[in-house]
This record gives structure tokens, C-alpha cells and sequence, in this order.
């Protein structure tokens, strides 16, 4: 395979092409990795051994987690001879250093980061795992080390002979599976049928409705029973236990196992557990104080890692009586992009504001009662009140829908 000419930098030069500057880049690091990929072992070791002793130099001084690693296995910038070390003994002292495992990545994740990065390595990025073996992982990458994974990525695309003018279709091994049966979708799991949608509601689902309820089977069977590790020692017991409160009645209805769940963290902090009935709620769920919950409990500013049991608590919740209801999902998937922005200190905003659209100048005295401390904008040659800005677009809906109810103009925009 033959890789496309790239896209030129400036018009009139197709071929050949002069590509931009990040393209220049890539197909630098792509050229030289078609050089060396045929290399012996001894000569392809000999040709990246310069490179490991810049990393190993590198972590020795800014990364805490590496350094007495490296001086117990000889491979301190010290105990290295300035004439360097022969194959033999390099080999020895690498087999020293142990392997980096996933625990020590969740658990050390302050010492690992690098206290600078060498110059022209760009900017610090924050990545994380998907969390679909358990916790998920978060490490700091370069953009230099983006630069890499790309060229990666590309070579392997190059082995495999792809054709990168085709659509792209990623499919993620599951057990989970959906047959398409006439005017019918059955899922099913392990020969089970979990749902049977036909007529009326098969013509309205979409390709999200039907990825959200495999979502939630994952995540359930992740999950399992224990919730015994989690939220140990947790900061905010009283914002932690006014969001389970909320959560157990979003659905209008109390199950015996989530009055169960928040009895076990009333006694693990203890705390005098709320008095609940099971049964329908008196006052049905709140989905919108439910998200004021969680904003509450982010601003005591919890540690990274307790933020993320309370994820997997959530989870435990919205499945403990083995169905997860419209607006659990609704807010679980606003719930989840707020704590995950929170834990990978992202900054990022939704991407969904909701605002109001004042029609007369009574309708701007009613919105500045209901939303206090907010002023009026210009938005599109009009005058706007903003709620907000939201992760998920159906959970804004929702505030649309509170504040149409009133009998307020509201929309969504996606900024």
C-alpha cells in the first residue's frame, strides 16, 4: 500500500505536494519508522539506545516516581560510565527495572507526572482511559508523544493495506449483540432477551438509544455486586449523600435495593441514615437538583480519584433494581461528562446552552426573578437569558422543557 499524496499547504502545488507543517512532521516520523522497521535486533537496539538514555536522564530528574527505580537498577545518569555501557551489560541492568503496572499508574499518578517537559515538546495533555476494565487510567501525554501515537497508528494502517479514502468503522469486541428482526429489535445477552422493541417505538430509536442500554448492560455486569472498596474515607458526606438520595428517587420510585445502598454508606460514615419507604416517591425525582447536587459536591473540590467511585457508585444505583428508566439515563450521561471533566482537569464546558428568549419586557422581569445574578446578552441581533451550558443534549432539553412550561421562549444551541 501506498500512502495518498498529502493535502498541499498552499494552492497550485497538488504534486508533488508540500504538506503543512503537522502533516511535514508526521510523514517525517512515518519515513524514518519504514527505514528502521527492518532493522536486526542488534542494530534496531544500538539505533534507539540514544533515545532511551535521554528518557531515562529525563526522568531521573523531573519524575519522583522513576528516580530510585533507576538508581536501584544501575540506570541513574551516575552509575552509567560516560563511555556508555556495552549490549551485554545494558540489557542486564533494563531487565532490572520492573514493569510498570496499572495499579502504580492509578495509584501514584502525582509522582509519575514529569515536572517539565524538554523543550519543543509542546504542551502537557490529559488522557484517559475509557475506565471498560474497571477504574479507568489517567496519564499526562506531550504532543510530541501525540505526534508518535499518530505515526503509530498510520503505520498500521500502511501493514494493513487499508484504504484511507473509505469510511472508518471501528466495532469494539462485546458479547452483548442486537438482531435486527423484521420490524422488531431483540436484544439479548447470554441467550436472554433483555428488550423487544417493536412498531411505534422501533420507528423513534435510534443508533444512540440502542448504544446507551449496551452501556448501561456493561456497565452493570462491571460493576457486579461489591461496592465494599469504594468511597472509603470520603470527603463531603453530606453532598455524597443528598446526590444518592436524589439518584434513589429520580425514577419516582424507591427500590428496597437502593434504600439498602445508601443504609450501607450511612453506617460506613457514620452518619444517621435519611428515613425512606420503599415505593413510589411523594415527591417525584428532581433531575435538575439532582445535577445542582453534584455541582455542590464538586465545588468542596474531592479528590480525582474519590470522584470517580462516585461514578461507579451511581452506576450501582440507577441498576440496582435491573432497569435503568429514561431520565436516569438522561442524567447519568450529563452526571458522568461533569465528573470526568472534573477529574481530568479538562476545563472543558458543555457544548449545549440553553437560553431564554425574552418576548415582552414582562417576561425580562420574570427571567431576571428566576434567574437571579444573571444579565441579560446579545446573541444573533437578540436579547438572551442563559441557563447554563450541558455535556449531554437531551438532559438540556429537559431544562428547555422546564422553562417552556412557564410559558418562557427557551432553545438549545450548540456553541
Amino acid at each position: 500500500m501506498t500512502l495518498p499524496p498529502p493535502h498541499p499547504a498552499f494552492p497550485g502545488g497538488a504534486w508533488p505536494a508540500v504538506p503543512q507543517q503537522a502533516a511535514a512532521a508526521l510523514l517525517a516520523v512515518l519515513g524514518q519508522l519504514e527505514q528502521t522497521q527492518s532493522m536486526s535486533p542488534t542494530a534496531l537496539a544500538k539505533a534507539r539506545q540514544p533515545q532511551l538514555e535521554l528518557l531515562i536522564d529525563h526522568a531521573f530528574e523531573h519524575v519522583v516516581f522513576w528516580r530510585e527505580r533507576l538508581e536501584h537498577a544501575g540506570l541513574s545518569p551516575a552509575r552509567r560510565p560516560k563511555t556508555g555501557l556495552d549490549p551485554a551489560e545494558w540489557d542486564r541492568r533494563w531487565a532490572n527495572l520492573p514493569i510498570l503496572t496499572r495499579q502504580e499508574v492509578q495509584e501514584h499518578e502525582v509522582s509519575l507526572r514529569s515536572a517539565r517537559l524538554p523543550p519543543g515538546h509542546g504542551d502537557f495533555v490529559d488522557s484517559m482511559s475509557s475506565g471498560s476494565s474497571g477504574r479507568p487510567v489517567r496519564i499526562t501525554r506531550s504532543t510530541l508523544d501525540y505526534l508518535y501515537w499518530q505515526a503509530f497508528q498510520l503505520r498500521e494502517h500502511v501493514w494493513r493495506e487499508r484504504d484511507l479514502a473509505g469510511k472508518f468503522l471501528s466495532i469494539f469486541r462485546n458479547e452483548q449483540r442486537t438482531d435486527n428482526l423484521g420490524n422488531r429489535i431483540v436484544m439479548m445477552n447470554k441467550g436472554r432477551v433483555l428488550h423487544d422493541i417493536s412498531g411505534s417505538a422501533r420507528e423513534n430509536i435510534t443508533a444512540e438509544d440502542l448504544l446507551g442500554r449496551f452501556e448501561d448492560l456493561r456497565r452493570r455486569e462491571q460493576l457486579g455486586d461489591s461496592i465494599g472498596g469504594l468511597l472509603l474515607g470520603a470527603k463531603g458526606v453530606t453532598e455524597l449523600m443528598a446526590i444518592f438520595e436524589a439518584i434513589a428517587g429520580v425514577d419516582q420510585n424507591l427500590d428496597a435495593r437502593e434504600i439498602a445502598l445508601i443504609a450501607e454508606f450511612s453506617q460506613r460514615w457514620q452518619i444517621i441514615p435519611p428515613d425512606l419507604t420503599e415505593g413510589p416517591v411523594q415527591a417525584p425525582g428532581d433531575i435538575l437538583a439532582l445535577r445542582e447536587c453534584v455541582t455542590n459536591y464538586l465545588r468542596i473540590s474531592p479528590p480525582a480519584e474519590q470522584a470517580t467511585e462516585l461514578l461507579d457508585v451511581l452506576h450501582h444505583f440507577v441498576n440496582a433494581d435491573d432497569m435503568v428508566s429514561t431520565e436516569e439515563a438522561i442524567v447519568m450521561d450529563e452526571i458522568s461528562a461533569m465528573i470526568m471533566a472534573y477529574v481530568t482537569h479538562s476545563g472543558v464546558l458543555g457544548k449545549h446552552e440553553v437560553v431564554i428568549v425574552p418576548q415582552t419586557s414582562e417576561q425580562s422581569i420574570a427571567i431576571a426573578s428566576l434567574l437571579p445574578g444573571i444579565d441579560a446578552t446579545s446573541m444573533r441581533g437578540g436579547t438572551v437569558y442563559s441557563v447554563g451550558r450541558f455535556f449531554s443534549a437531551k438532559y438540556a432539553e429537559v431544562v428547555c422543557e422546564k422553562y417552556v412550561a412557564l410559558g418562557l421562549f427557551t432553545t438549545r444551541i450548540e456553541v
